[in-house]
């Protein structure tokens, strides 16, 4: 009997260990599925500075829209077209972004530099290639790299229908991990944009790039949804002393910029913890609202699901481990 114990105690425990593995190996991979990005990585061990990823939907809506408000103080060099895709020009319209992956890597400076500057201004990238400004040559004149998070998205356009169930456009946005990297950016455009303005070949197709001041830089950026890393009032207070902006205030989470149109108004921006716009308040110097976007994100019941099974997994081995206690004593005590 001692005999048949001993060999039938070895069996199960085999089997329990093999079966703890097992769940552990379900444990990490349920993790991995919540998270596989992690909590946010610094661009380098000094670095004050991560990205967390967003997932999940955003939703947005039109709280007010004074469209004859907007002409009087912006004037028709802007609409709310140009600030948001889709109908932005109804109060109540919705939009919606469902964000789903994001991955960090460095990239060159002459990439941002096209993706930012060359488009802002409309300078055609072959045309520049044709005139030997090519990637060799802003890799070579530009060495630095620029660590990023590319946040990637889907978007449903502002609408009074309902919103359908593709998506309008799939989007991508650079979340620049250092606020440094802005003030080289804009270093090294003024630096490109006179040799450029200089050329004589240049001069015969009529091109130029202009001047650009910290408050423009910043200007561009929010008008293309900016979205910064974390810890954001930290980001926020470093990016505005490094670009040097004049017309911008900071409280916490929400930027103030100063504007002027017709007449002087304001913009005011509140981005929630993962560096994203999820208010937009335009004012009137005399503090009156005339145009203003709010956002809520609804719950999203996948990581709840799955914190519920690793409970019940857990639960299960918690059982197993009982059983398997319980049978071994009884053969212990037979």
């Amino acid at each position: 009997m001692k005999s048949y114990c001993k060999s039938w105690h070895r069996k199960k425990l085999r089997s329990f260990i093999s079966n703890s593995w097992l769940a552990i190996m379900m444990i990490f991979l349920i993790l991995i599925i919540i998270n596989p990005q992690g909590k946010g990585y610094p661009y380098w061990e000094e670095s004050q500075y991560s990205y967390t990823n967003q997932r999940g939907a955003q939703f947005l809506q039109i709280d007010a829209c004074d469209l004859s408000q907007w002409n009087d103080t912006i004037g028709n060099s802007l609409s709310p077209e140009d600030w948001f895709d889709g109908a932005p020009n109804k109060t109540g319209n919705v939009a919606k972004r469902l964000y789903t992956s994001g991955f960090y890597y460095p990239i060159r400076t002459g990439q941002l530099f096209r993706s930012m500057f060359f488009r802002w201004f409309d300078v055609d990238y072959w045309t520049l290639h044709t005139l030997g400004y090519n990637s060799s040559y802003f890799d070579t004149r530009y060495e630095h790299w620029i660590w990023i998070w590319e946040l990637d998205y889907s978007q449903w356009e502002f609408t009074s229908e309902q919103l359908d169930h593709e998506p309008d456009e799939n989007y991508y946005r650079y979340v620049i991990l250092d606020p440094l990297d802005y003030q080289y950016l804009l270093t090294n455009y003024d630096d490109f944009r006179q040799v450029f303005n200089d050329d004589p070949d240049v001069q015969a197709l009529n091109y130029s790039l202009p001047l650009v001041s910290g408050d423009e830089f910043l200007f561009y950026l929010v008008l293309e949804d900016m979205i910064v890393a974390s810890p954001v009032s930290g980001y926020l207070r470093d990016l505005i002393d490094v670009l040097d902006c004049q017309n911008v205030t900071l409280a916490g989470n929400t930027m103030e910029l100063r504007f002027h149109g017709n007449e002087d108004y304001t913009l005011e921006l509140k981005f929630n913890e993962n560096g994203i716009v999820d208010r937009n308040v335009f004012k009137t110097a005399q503090g009156i609202t005339f145009f203003k976007i709010t956002s809520w994100y609804p719950m999203d019941f996948a990581p709840l699901i799955l914190i519920l099974s690793m409970v019940g997994l857990i639960a299960l081995i918690g059982l197993q481990v009982y059983k398997w206690r319980k049978r071994v004593k009884f053969f212990k005590n037979n």
